[in-house]
């Protein structure tokens, strides 16, 4: 049984597809897709701009009521979603594409694709999840701050078809949404450590503001980030308190 259903609500443009589905959630019904040809305002995780050039990407936003899965389980959407995207993308490239925790979707060291998800609880539940992703396709260039911004564009030196892409970017969704629904968290797990950007590396980190070297060991039970530095002291961050830093 597919999650996601055949209704598509397709705009020329709109400020945020999050935006379009969250103030009235209750009258869509799940599975429904939002996807537009330019989104002005489009956001990252915290005060991100999410920059995409009309009619270039893919910018779309689902809805889902993932009732079986409880509060404190809910970074297995995060997983869900980025295994999906991840998947999809490569598709296209032979370029390794990796997920970058929380979720964002990387390639060479570089951002091809992010995901904002809002989620609506309901006592020990997830009642609703709207989960926005922009995926950098056809765009050559970019122009705002975001300091490693790449499109499958970049990679193959290819055009696409967004439209033709859609199909098989919800097929990939809703199989990772199945297997969270069907709640093999273990799957999503094993598929996320096989390819977590940095898993295993020594880097440099800005943590609790100080800069740190360190190895990203992997993901605690609630999906917190855990590393260790070099005198093998352990680290447990949430998203405000680990900046990537680039590699020099």
């Amino acid at each position: 049984m597919k999650i996601l259903s055949e209704k598509i609500i397709r705009l020329t443009e709109v400020d945020s597809t999050n935006d379009y589905l969250l103030p009235n959630y209750k009258n869509f019904e799940e599975g429904t897709i939002v996807i537009t040809d330019y989104q002005p305002g489009g956001k990252g995780l915290g005060h991100n701009h999410w920059e995409s050039a009309k009619e270039k990407n893919l910018t779309l936003s689902v809805l889902l009521n993932p009732r079986s899965v409880y509060t404190s389980e809910q970074f297995n959407l995060n997983m869900a979603a980025s295994l999906a995207i991840r998947k999809f993308i490569s598709h296209y490239t032979d370029t390794p594409i990796l997920v970058k925790w929380p979720n964002d979707i990387y390639a060479q060291n570089r951002k091809i694709a992010g995901i904002l998800i809002k989620n609506l609880l309901y006592e020990d539940i997830i009642d609703t999840s709207i989960i926005g992703m922009g995926i950098n396709i056809n765009q050559e260039h970019f122009y705002s701050q975001a300091p490693n911004p790449v499109s499958l564009k970049h990679l193959t030196g290819k055009n696409y078809n967004l439209k033709q892409m859609l199909e098989l970017l919800l097929k990939d969704l809703d199989n990772y949404f199945q297997i969270l629904y069907n709640r093999d968290f273990n799957q999503l797990n094993q598929e996320y450590y096989q390819y977590m950007y940095r898993l295993k590396e020594w880097h440099n980190y800005i943590i609790h503001g100080q800069k740190v070297h360190a190895c990203i060991q992997g993901i605690d039970e609630f999906g917190q980030l855990s590393l260790t530095d070099e005198q093998g002291r352990l680290y447990v961050c949430d998203l405000k308190e680990i900046e990537f830093l680039l590699d020099s």
